[in-house]
């Protein structure tokens, strides 16, 4: 599995060479081998890239953020040809039946609020008890809205009053930072998976291209809100900042048993998907967490 994650914060030019993504600016050269990178997070705008540096890495799978003037992820670059029958996992896609889309909505918002309550708890805030008991009358589809319902009570209590949709609130700022960069690993892992991102189980805006994202990346949210408000202070988005909430990409998961990172997470509920899209079942391999530390390797 890809471990290494690029974070470009100053003017840099990026190229390959002998299967290696060189990364040279006025501090050097670094050079990292392509089978080992994840994800690689172009934040200077000054950067150059090579066209062949891109399809190299799009190649080995690595996902690849840009971003614009205000240094936030504003695109990413896909790999589109890794599965070799995309016309058979679109047509599969298409065929899965509504009550089957409606039982996998219902399993990631009780999964997420359960994340919730797990949030609260480790940051020893008020209300888990009540979040516990919410994800387990969710109803398949979510059709008594206990996400919204949750969220509302869970971010009353996160953010102590303020609102969520403050963009001056600076926790806020950071979080949307970290759910942009796990929304990139989510369209990632399901482009390689083959997956049409824009035919969604419960999100379905027409001028959305990532709705299948914006599904499997729910669970994730509460790791990154306690991952933000573990490892960053300050009130200034700056590289520093921003290089430590990248860091959440290798955040430790806890994935049928096993440890796993955020990202290979990840990729391992993509890969659920398409067998629950298979077998006509919900068989998804759904995260939890038990604390914002950063995965050990064996």
């Amino acid at each position: 599995m890809s471990f290494i994650n690029v974070f470009i914060s100053t003017p840099s030019r990026i190229s390959i060479k002998d299967n290696r993504l060189l990364v040279t600016n006025d501090d050097g050269e670094n050079a990292f081998p392509l089978s080992d990178i994840d994800t690689v997070m172009i934040e200077d705008m000054r950067s150059t890239v090579s066209a062949y540096a891109l399809s190299a890495l799009a190649a080995s799978r690595v996902a690849v953020f840009v971003c614009d003037e205000k240094h936030l992820p504003t695109a990413i670059c896909l790999p589109i040809h890794s599965y070799c029958r995309p016309l058979a996992m679109l047509e599969l896609q298409l065929d899965v039946s509504k009550p089957l889309k409606k039982q996998l909505w219902q399993s990631i918002v009780k999964r997420k609020i359960e994340g919730q309550a797990k949030a609260l708890r480790l940051l020893r805030l008020d209300g888990a008890e009540e979040l516990e008991t919410m994800a387990k009358s969710v109803a398949s589809d979510d059709a008594l809205n206990a996400e919204a319902t949750a969220a509302a009570f869970y971010f009353k209590r996160l953010l102590g009053g303020a609102s969520r949709r403050d963009d001056n609130v600076f926790f806020n700022t950071c979080i949307n930072y970290g759910y942009s960069i796990v929304r990139g690993l989510a369209a990632r892992s399901l482009a390689v998976c083959g997956f049409e991102t824009s035919l969604g189980l419960h999100h379905c805006n027409t001028l959305n291209a990532f709705n299948l994202a914006d599904d499997v990346m729910e669970v994730f949210r509460p790791l990154v809100d306690v991952w933000v408000y573990t490892y960053v202070g300050g009130n200034e988005l700056t590289a520093a900042v921003k290089k430590s909430i990248f860091s959440l990409i290798n955040a430790e998961t806890i994935v049928d048993g096993g440890r796993y990172t955020l990202s290979n997470a990840m990729d391992m509920l993509a890969q659920s998907l398409k067998r629950s899209f298979a077998s006509k079942s919900n068989v998804l391999l759904l995260p939890s967490f038990e604390e914002a530390i950063p995965h050990k390797y064996a």
